[in-house]
């Protein structure tokens, strides 16, 4: 399956409250195309959404890793920084 059509299936399933099928799903997308950021992206959202914290800043920081100027990249940049001072407060 192209990984658009399992990131989309990613999303349904999330939107579903589906996460750990969800999480399945946008995986199998990456390993198809690892160097999307996009979809580095969306897991990050995902993996947060699972309070997988340090699982998710991972991902986001490969998503700026691979294209520190892709359009996202500000969006992702703001996300790092609230995951690290709510790791902070932790």
């Amino acid at each position: 399956m192209e990984p658009q059509l399992r990131a989309g299936l990613s999303m349904a399933l999330w939107y579903q409250g589906k996460l750990d099928s969800a999480d399945v799903e946008i995986r199998a997308a990456i390993r198809e195309a690892p160097r999307e950021v996009t979809l580095r992206s969306y897991h990050g959202a995902l993996l947060s959404d699972m309070a997988r914290y340090d699982e998710a800043l991972e991902e986001y920081r490969t998503a700026i890793a691979l294209d520190p100027n892709h359009p996202d990249a500000q969006a992702i940049r703001r996300e790092v920084d609230r995951l690290e001072a709510t790791r902070k407060a932790r």
